[in-house]
């Protein structure tokens, strides 16, 4: 996708170590990880302070692994949706 856009990049690194100053203000942020709900929320909320006013995150939580309910400091959830054939739940939120 990073080769037919010239306004997204993608890296493929560590969430929790990665190094923020890499990146410019964010429009969107796509929150797709393979990990427990907490942890997950963890480490996409790193990336957040970056995120421009009204900018979305659709963060995805894998459902099979955990039934607790998030919170999203800092965020305004918008809509939440869950996949009829996967065990994932969608939500895409809002930074005010």
């Amino acid at each position: 996708i990073e080769s037919s856009r010239d306004n997204v990049k993608v890296f493929i690194d560590d969430a929790f170590k990665f190094d923020l100053s890499k990146l410019e203000p964010l429009d969107v942020i796509l929150s797709d990880l393979t990990l427990e709900p907490i942890s997950a929320l963890k480490a996409t909320l790193r990336f957040t302070p970056l995120l421009k006013p009204k900018g979305k995150v659709l963060f995805v939580m894998k459902t099979g692994l955990s039934e607790e309910e998030l919170d999203f400091p800092g965020l305004k959830i918008l809509r939440v949706k869950d996949s009829k054939d996967r065990k994932e739940r969608y939500y895409l939120l809002e930074k005010p």
